[in-house]
């Protein structure tokens, strides 16, 4: 993966078009000394805090929805994700998960987010997910980006929890009524996502729907409500 080798002859260069790049670091590989340098040189903006003192943060947008589904059962189920960590690793002395480790783990810890077909595949999915620098394991530190991205989970919930009070006050049954499209007392993807869109919400939508739909049937009943 990565921009073709090619493009290293400027005249190969593409004159036009659009390139995405995406960039991911684990918790324990990021470099804060070379990260404020780059704050202070390119975007000029001078930077005295210290690291201990960054509130790191991950954005849910860029997170495969597996992984997300795992982060939502580790929530409902531990105090923190550094107690899944545990619980799910090998009863060995050892401060690394490997894939073994996490597909063992997580039948012993009754995991059945993933049962079906692709279950092998998911879970493959998010185990490469955490383990960025392919190792092949992961470690207590490269666990951390669920904390981040469970930082993010909570503060989408409490900005859309903000959002029905402005726009429906503390009436549920009123903001229901609007989310359920066609009135059949079931709220799908599709009605959850334009409803928000149409009353101008522009936060994340799908992960906190998916965090609603605890019992995974791809919509919404009225017990699965905040």
């Amino acid at each position: 993966m990565g921009l073709p080798r090619s493009w290293e002859t400027f005249s190969q260069i593409p004159i036009h078009g659009t390139v995405y790049i995406s960039y991911k670091c684990a918790p324990e590989d990021r470099n804060f000394k070379v990260r404020r340098s780059y704050l202070e040189v390119y975007s000029n903006w001078p930077c005295g805090v210290q690291e201990e003192e960054v509130l790191w943060w991950a954005s849910t947008n860029e997170v495969p929805v597996d992984v997300m589904e795992f982060l939502e059962f580790v929530i409902e189920r531990y105090d923190n994700v550094y107690e899944a960590f545990d619980d799910i690793k090998s009863t060995r002395n050892t401060q690394v998960l490997n894939l073994r480790d996490f597909e063992e783990g997580l039948k012993r810890v009754k995991c059945k987010k993933f049962k079906g077909r692709r279950e092998v595949e998911k879970i493959t999915g998010i185990f490469r997910y955490l383990d960025p620098s392919g190792e092949g394991q992961v470690t207590r530190s490269e666990w951390g980006i669920l904390e981040l991205c469970h930082k993010e989970m909570v503060y989408s919930i409490q900005e859309f929890v903000h959002f029905c009070n402005r726009s429906f006050g503390n009436d549920l049954n009123a903001a229901w009524a609007v989310f359920d499209v066609n009135g059949d007392n079931f709220i799908s993807e599709a009605e959850w996502v334009s409803v928000a869109r149409s009353f101008s919400y522009f936060g994340p939508t799908l992960p906190i729907f998916r965090f609603l739909d605890r019992d995974d049937e791809a919509g919404l009943g009225w017990g699965d409500r905040m």
